[in-house]
């Protein structure tokens, strides 16, 4: 079931049913002749993404990754650009950090479609220096921009996009996490609301650019009700999950918070580290994500911290980053943030 962005009157679903249909529909037969095919993420920026790029380079054909399924959405997307003699392609918000193969015989094959094929990546992960050598794509990376605000500023150079420029600032605002903005809890809200529309599927994504266009991307119509009522719904939460035990916060070293879900851990994060706390950590299904306050720690260390618990340094973000660990039980849940919680002590400068 889709949800619509509560307290926008004109959205139901049943409209939101038949713009999906027509969406698989047209994403089969492609009326007009494919120009690029994208691979991207699933979260905001990714939709930002697709927003730039619906209105700059339509048609185009959509991959999604939750990156558990990294190499596998690449290999797909090679197979359709062979299979359709398709060479334009675009990577957007993807971290290749750990695809730097796949990334090379992709360029190849796109090659051997067409000696004019274009291929052009707009990232802001952390990549090693020696990461792109090799790599003959046009390279738009960036870590002071998040992907959306590198594609847009690349494309708006007419001022052609300048109507979504706050929807764009907002996205901004939320994934490089400027928490000292005015309206970073603005960003907050939007990016909780573009989650509960997505309803955890991918193919949404598009749907939620066209609802933000019928709304010329104003942010406040695209916050929805939910700028009413985060806060008594983030207390609610919180309440909830201190008498579950798993809202758990040390004070002892490195502050730390460890919240036993995934549900409005934005705002957890921002909240927690507000009031002191130095890293917030979410859980859920064995995956933990993993949130550091500014200037607690040094570069270098952080490097250290990514490499000991991810296994690569230039994984993910400076200050975030989200890893999968082999935790079956509770107590290996416990022995894996025990680890965490060591491995930012050893660092604290």
């Amino acid at each position: 079931m889709i949800e619509s962005i509560t307290g926008i009157g004109r959205i139901n679903v049943g409209n939101l049913r038949r713009m999906e249909n027509k969406s698989q529909a047209t994403s089969k037969n492609f009326s007009k002749p494919l120009k690029y095919v994208c691979l991207t993420h699933n979260d905001l920026d990714a939709a930002g993404c697709v927003a730039i790029l619906e209105e700059t380079l339509k048609p185009v054909k959509y991959f999604y990754t939750n990156y558990a399924d990294l190499h596998e959405k690449i290999f797909e997307l090679t197979e359709f650009c062979k299979e359709n003699r398709i060479s334009n392609v675009i990577f957007a918000d993807v971290s290749l950090s750990q695809c730097r193969d796949s990334l090379i015989q992709l360029q190849r094959d796109l090659k051997n479609i067409s000696p004019n094929s274009d291929f052009k990546i707009f990232d802001h992960h952390l990549y090693d220096d020696n990461f792109w050598y090799g790599v003959t794509a046009e390279i738009h990376v960036d870590k002071t921009r998040c992907a959306a605000k590198i594609l847009f500023d690349y494309f708006n150079t007419s001022n052609s996009l300048n109507f979504m420029t706050d929807f764009i600032r907002t996205v901004n605002l939320y994934d490089i996490y400027l928490k000292d903005e005015a309206d970073f809890l603005n960003s907050l809200i939007l990016n909780e609301q573009f989650f509960r529309f997505v309803n955890k599927k991918s193919e949404n994504i598009l749907l939620y650019t066209k609802e933000a266009k019928r709304n010329n991307f104003n942010v406040s119509t695209l916050m929805g009700d939910f700028k009413y009522n985060y806060k008594n719904e983030f207390e609610t939460l919180k309440n909830t999950l201190k008498l579950e035990k798993k809202y758990i916060r040390s004070k002892k070293g490195v502050k730390t918070t460890v919240i036993l879900s995934w549900d409005l851990f934005p705002f957890f994060t921002y909240f927690e580290m507000k009031s002191g706390q130095d890293v917030v950590i979410g859980v859920k299904y064995g995956i933990f994500k993993i949130r550091v306050k500014e200037g607690v720690f040094s570069e270098k260390s952080l490097s250290k911290i990514r490499k000991k618990l991810c296994g690569d340094a230039n994984y993910g973000h400076s200050l975030a980053f989200t890893y999968k660990a082999d935790v079956p039980n509770k107590d290996a849940v416990i022995a894996e943030l025990i680890r965490i919680s060591d491995t930012f002590n050893t660092y604290k400068e």
